[in-house]
C-alpha cells in the first residue's frame, strides 16, 4: 500500500482500531495487534496516541482522499482482521431471535 503522510497512516491506523475496539475484537492498541497492523502496511513511524485521539470522522475523510486501489486495501484489511477468526459480533438481541425462533419448532 503507498501511504505517502504520517497523516494517511495514522488514518488507517485509527480506523482499523476503532473498528477492532467497536467490534469488541480487542481492547487496547498494544502487543500483538500492533504488530498484526505493522505486518500490512509499514505504519511504525506514527504516534499511535495521537492517531487514537482524532476523530473518526476525520480519519474517514483523510482515508476518502486516498487513490480507489488503496481505499479498496485498508477496507480489505480492516475485514480481514475483523473476520480473521472466522467469527462474527452479534448483538445479544440477535442471540435471543434464534433462541426464540429455536422455541417455534
Amino acid at each position: 500500500m503507498n501511504l505517502t503522510s504520517s497523516k494517511q497512516k495514522q488514518a488507517v491506523y485509527h480506523l482499523i482500531t476503532y473498528v477492532m475496539m467497536s467490534s469488541g475484537r480487542i481492547t487496547s492498541n498494544k502487543g500483538n495487534y500492533w504488530k498484526k497492523v505493522a505486518s500490512f502496511i509499514n505504519i511504525n513511524d506514527i504516534d499511535k496516541s495521537s492517531a487514537m485521539s482524532a476523530d473518526i470522522n476525520s480519519s474517514l475523510a483523510i482515508i476518502k482522499e486516498l487513490s480507489e486501489d488503496n481505499r479498496a486495501r485498508v477496507f480489505a484489511m480492516v475485514i480481514n482482521m475483523a473476520f480473521a477468526d472466522g467469527t462474527v459480533p452479534v448483538s445479544y438481541t440477535h442471540l435471543r431471535a434464534h433462541e426464540t425462533l429455536a422455541n417455534l419448532v
